[in-house]
């Protein structure tokens, strides 16, 4: 059964993807007209629509009901050409160019852009820290870091994730207080940029107090590195419609020495203890709809059970909230390189397109690298 979709927000289409994750879909690149995407979905049997998703049904097969217009026809032509890779992809591949990271025509005066992004969103790190392990002291002035989030969105970072308190190893513990104080030095310019680029904004956090603090501000993700903020903190996050980050980890900030038994299987034991992080936190009368789950790589971990996760990461998939995967510089790539961490994004950016149609966010330092792998992840897949 063929199904193009029409919708703004790519997480819409996740959520719709999630509802229906019992059914094998597949499905085409993204498409783009103007300001709004479309994708063909592929099922074996009927997709269910909840009323809570925002996506519009353009087409489905068995169905003459559905008005689309000529240059939507053209784009549903491309897009099941390209899906079950027949002949006619070739013809309309041929008569596409190369523009902003797509593959574009003019259909009657129209631009249809086949898109070489992935389905994820970026959260795109802004360390506003001295000691962070790969670019801390970078963007710790206001004037630096205003710089670099425009530098991220420019490469199409969706979220900005802002900390200002280290987590590596050995880094030193700041309260609340302190935390509060650096925030309010560099908010407040973060904030007037959001309607001008078009970021959400995520705080990278797990003071109480801190979050507390920031009910006040347009702020739209907390992410909770320890995963053990009171229900009573987390409640009124998720139940305000913003969204909530629980990270699996075993310390903060990260202590090699505090890892998993070498005899658990680490995707088992971070799937158990996120499923139970959903029940705790749905029995406590709060809105999982914005939950987002991260098996917390370098966090309780060793260097071979972070490459096991990573490989297993599917297993994530079946989990009923979206995944947040964030395995960016992080120390399990000296397994197969001696870069220093500054010089692993590369290494980086090949696991994320690798493990990008398992999760619904990735979270990376630098976009370049991501965005060179992709298309070709894109043409191959």
């Amino acid at each position: 059964m063929n199904y193009l979709i029409k919708f703004r927000v790519k997480r819409e289409l996740r959520l719709l993807l999630r509802y229906n994750n019992t059914q094998e879909i597949g499905h085409s690149s993204l498409y783009k007209i103007a300001n709004c995407y479309y994708i063909l979905l592929q099922a074996a049997a009927i997709l269910q629509f909840p009323k809570n998703i925002n996506v519009q049904l353009i087409y489905q097969d068995l169905q003459d009901c559905y008005s689309h217009s000529f240059v939507e026809e053209y784009l549903l032509n491309w897009a099941h050409s390209e899906v079950t890779q027949s002949i006619k992809y070739l013809q309309f591949e041929h008569n596409s160019v190369l523009e902003n990271n797509s593959r574009v025509t003019d259909c009657a005066g129209v631009l249809i852009y086949r898109s070489f992004e992935s389905l994820v969103d970026i959260f795109a790190i802004l360390n506003y820290t001295a000691d962070s392990f790969s670019d801390g002291g970078k963007f710790n002035k206001t004037d630096s870091a205003l710089r670099q989030i425009e530098h991220l969105c420019s490469q199409g970072a969706a979220i900005i994730d802002l900390g200002v308190e280290s987590t590596r190893p050995g880094a030193a513990v700041m309260d609340a207080d302190a935390e509060i104080e650096l925030l309010k030095r560099v908010l407040p310019r973060v904030l007037e940029l959001k309607p001008e680029l078009g970021f959400e904004l995520s705080i990278d956090t797990y003071h109480p107090e801190t979050v507390l603090w920031l009910n006040d501000f347009a702020v739209d993700i907390i992410n909770d590195v320890s995963g053990n903020l009171l229900l009573e903190v987390v409640k009124p996050i998720l139940n305000s419609g913003k969204r909530y980050v629980a990270m699996h980890s075993l310390s903060i900030p990260a202590d090699p020495k505090v890892v998993l038994h070498i005899e658990d299987n680490p995707i088992d034991h971070i799937c158990t203890w996120l499923n139970n992080k959903v029940e705790t936190i749905t029995a406590g009368g709060c809105d999982t709809s914005n939950l987002i789950l991260d098996p917390g790589m370098g966090f309780g971990l060793n260097i071979a059970q972070s490459w096991f996760v990573a490989r297993h990461i599917k297993k994530l998939r079946y989990l009923p909230c979206e995944i947040l995967f964030g395995h960016s510089r992080k120390a399990f790539f000296k397994h197969i390189t001696s870069n220093p961490a500054a010089d692993r994004d590369l290494e980086t950016a090949v696991v994320a397109a690798k493990t990008s149609p398992y999760v619904d966010y990735l979270r990376l330092h630098d976009l370049e690298h991501f965005n060179r792998i992709t298309p070709v992840f894109n043409q191959m897949s």
